[in-house]
């Protein structure tokens, strides 16, 4: 590792919180966030503090859908980008979040949280969910996790079967990265819940290095 500063902004070390929530990328985005909800955001410590701010509000309101689905995409955005600086050179920009966030929360009923349990009486893991509620009438629903334990479900998620798909293209030797539309998107037929499976996948975080599963067998009996 080369170094431990922030590779967004080069001025702070990085760690989730700052990423999320204090870099400057971070700042701008949800200062447009914040104009274009018409909404007061507050200074969020970490994840904690923005779930809980969010469920502040009516968990079965409009506003708290909006709230939500907005938020976990812009923290999912912002990892998109936080990745593409590191491993790709920036190959998405700055002026293009704000954009990614409107397009992925925009007419698609969708609802991403972190589901948080305790272990063990002691420590507190957190499991990385998205769920697509399916289009028109009520259906089936549909459980999806990747079929390699280690790997995230994101991949079916953002590359294969969801609403919108993250595509993948070179303009002067530059790759770009956008979201189209996605015509065979599998909640047309199901209520679809992508899950990281097991805890250390993706999105799905242990309190503590040993409890991330070292084996195949651990996984498959845990279900």
């Amino acid at each position: 590792m080369e170094s431990l500063l922030c590779p967004c902004c080069n001025n702070n070390v990085e760690d989730s919180n700052h990423v999320f929530f204090t870099c400057n990328v971070a700042l701008e985005l949800w200062n447009r966030i914040e104009m274009w909800l018409d909404l007061h955001i507050p200074e969020f410590v970490n994840i904690a503090d923005m779930f809980e701010w969010i469920d502040e509000h009516d968990g079965g309101s409009k506003q708290w859908r909006i709230l939500n689905t907005t938020c976990v995409t812009v923290i999912w955005i912002l990892w998109m980008y936080r990745n593409s600086v590191v491993f790709d050179g920036t190959t998405i920009k700055k002026h293009q979040l704000f954009d990614m966030v409107k397009k992925l929360t925009d007419g698609t009923q969708r609802i991403c949280r972190f589901l948080t349990f305790s272990a063990g009486g002691a420590s507190v893991m957190s499991v990385g969910a998205t769920f697509y509620f399916a289009a028109g009438a009520p259906k089936p629903s549909l459980i999806y996790r990747f079929r390699w334990p280690g790997c995230s479900s994101m991949t079916g998620n953002f590359f294969e079967l969801s609403p919108y798909l993250v595509m993948s293209s070179l303009k002067h030797n530059v790759e770009h990265l956008t979201l189209k539309k996605n015509p065979s998107s599998w909640n047309r037929l199901f209520d679809l819940l992508f899950l990281d499976n097991p805890i250390g996948t993706g999105f799905s975080i242990a309190s503590t290095y040993e409890e991330i599963p070292h084996n195949k067998n651990i996984p498959v009996s845990n279900g």
